[in-house]
């Protein structure tokens, strides 16, 4: 799942480290909740919202209300998700 800087600096993540590794900030209670929402949406072709913690390496835990909305193709099959993400705490 790849992210824009805003959401990166969100998860915490240094600079130097990919845009789609936050995911691994994460809490990994909630990984198989987010894998699932992810894999539902995509058999389905539809928009999801999953609401979820993301952690830093200092124990600080911030909820997120994330939210992403399918983006059809010409032949109607997904091409991808636009996601928001709102801070909850």
């Amino acid at each position: 799942l790849y992210a824009n800087a805003a959401m990166a600096k969100l998860a915490r993540l240094p600079e130097e480290r990919s845009s789609s590794d936050w995911v691994e900030n994460v809490y990994p209670e909630d990984r198989p909740k987010l894998a699932l929402a992810v894999e539902k949406a995509k058999a389905s072709a539809t928009d999801f919202g999953i609401e979820l913690r993301l952690g830093s390496g200092n124990g600080e835990t911030i909820w997120v209300d994330l939210n992403c909305v399918v983006e059809l193709s010409n032949d109607g099959k997904p091409s991808g998700w636009l996601g928001s993400a709102h801070v909850l705490t």
